[in-house]
């Protein structure tokens, strides 16, 4: 395999769900690939449920990033 730019922010990515999700995002990457997405509902099941819950204008941060990282797929 060639290490590209594109291998980095791929790995970038996951690296960053892994942060927001406590766990490895297999699943959660699986499930956006293979379905159309409701972003406020998958960022409900991504959160760790060990972090406290975002505020109304976090949520809607996480949101509007959720949905660059989607449009680039």
């Amino acid at each position: 395999m060639k290490v590209t730019e594109k291998c980095d922010v791929y790995s970038f990515g996951v690296l960053a769900l892994e942060v927001i999700k406590g766990k490895h995002p297999r699943d959660f990457i699986c499930s956006i690939s293979s379905s159309s997405l409701n972003l406020e509902i998958a960022l409900n099941k991504m959160l760790d449920p060990r972090l406290p819950t975002p505020s109304h204008n976090v949520q809607d941060k996480l949101i509007s990033i959720m949905e660059v990282a989607f449009m680039l797929r």
